[in-house]
């Protein structure tokens, strides 16, 4: 592809890229999540439903063996089947993605078991789920969180809890980037389209 060619999907591809950070975020986070899992996500859902995404953000692992460090922690995107409700106890959501800074897994490569809580304003308040990959379980509890190898050797990262938020709201960017990549695929289609000869 020639480099004229090639410019035309750059503006787009970098449109769609700050699409997927959190609209509120004032700069890329460390810990950002780019999977592939996460970023299909976001593109084709960036909302999730309706209000069914929410996001658990551990804190920093206080113990830790390595590869594990105390700058890492605990992140899990999860969509529910509708819109949470007050005072109800849920099994499982589908998982969307989960990484515990080193590993990270798309829902179609883990397991869930557990159940989610919530309090009288709908707010997730109680928790314990247990995901289990075929390496490791990650285990989110209120008050704690933790990775369990599957091949046992302890708990080489503990962090004390964690919170839930609802998945950030999709960025202005989005329209405008998928409307960039259709104009500019255009664009460079007839620019590069080979010239007919006239007919003698």
């Amino acid at each position: 592809m020639k480099k004229q060619n090639r410019a035309y999907f750059l503006v787009p591809a970098v449109l769609v890229f700050a699409a997927c950070i959190p609209a509120q975020a004032g700069t890329i986070p460390v810990d950002l999540d780019l999977s592939p899992a996460s970023i299909g996500s976001c593109l084709t859902d960036p909302a999730g439903a309706g209000g069914t995404c929410y996001k658990y953000t551990g804190e920093l692992y206080s113990t830790v063996q390595a590869p594990f460090t105390t700058a890492q922690r605990i992140t899990l995107t999860v969509n529910f089947s509708a819109p949470l409700t007050p005072n109800q106890t849920y099994d499982p959501p589908a998982v969307v993605s989960v990484s515990d800074g080193v590993h990270t897994y798309s829902g179609s490569n883990v397991t869930a078991i557990g159940f989610i809580s919530t309090d009288g304003q709908a707010m997730i308040s109680q928790f314990d789920l247990t995901i289990t990959s075929d390496t490791e379980n990650i285990q989110i509890y209120t008050g704690t969180s933790e990775v369990e190898p599957l091949a046992g050797g302890g708990y080489p990262a503990i962090a004390t809890g964690g919170s839930w938020e609802p998945c950030p709201e999709p960025s202005p960017v989005m329209p405008l980037a998928l409307v960039a990549l259709i104009g500019m695929g255009t664009k460079a289609g007839r620019r590069f389209r080979p010239e007919r000869s006239n007919p003698a």
